[in-house]
């Protein structure tokens, strides 16, 4: 996975684009050759920073595939229902915690944003990777702020999600 053109002051929003395109295209083409998956992770500060930049993106680069994670658009305002589209493009996820004022923060900080995500998946019938990704706080005072603690924190509520999905009990 690689992050698409950064934003900047060497390059116009439209050339970082083009640019992308032109290496992304190349980038796939071998990933195919070698039967690798090739996924780019929309990110804070790239060209790809909102839901439609990113369609925009995937639209000039046909096959590209993406590597989601939800906390670079959670964390800047942007809904669920916004990043649901993103779904069809998704091969691999990150589950992290985040909420609209933090796109990194601890379990019990974060939004709880992953119910409909996860039902939507569930009824795409997605067969791709989630990765559970917990940070930890530099001046973390308790156990509970540890990342052990944390990742089992996060991989106990998205079993639970799954499960709830699995069973009807979640709206998209």
């Amino acid at each position: 996975s690689v992050t698409p053109a950064m934003n900047g002051p060497l390059a116009a929003p439209d050339e970082g684009l083009s640019i992308s395109v032109e290496s992304l295209s190349a980038m796939l083409e071998i990933a195919r050759e070698h039967g690798v998956v090739f996924t780019i992770e929309p990110h804070t500060g790239s060209i790809a920073v909102t839901p439609d930049k990113v369609k925009n993106l995937l639209s000039k680069v046909p096959g590209l595939r993406l590597s989601l994670d939800y906390t670079h658009f959670i964390g800047t305002g942007w809904k669920v229902k916004d990043l649901i589209p993103l779904h069809d493009f998704a091969y691999h996820l990150h589950g992290k915690p985040a909420n609209a004022n933090a796109a990194k923060c601890l379990f019990y900080e974060g939004e709880d944003f992953f119910p409909p995500l996860i039902a939507d998946l569930v009824a795409r019938k997605w067969d791709g990777v989630m990765a559970v990704e917990c940070m930890y706080p530099m001046d973390a005072k308790d156990r509970l702020s540890h990342p052990a603690f944390q990742t089992v924190l996060l991989a106990g509520h998205l079993e639970k999600c799954l499960m709830e999905a699995r069973e009807g009990k979640t709206r998209i």
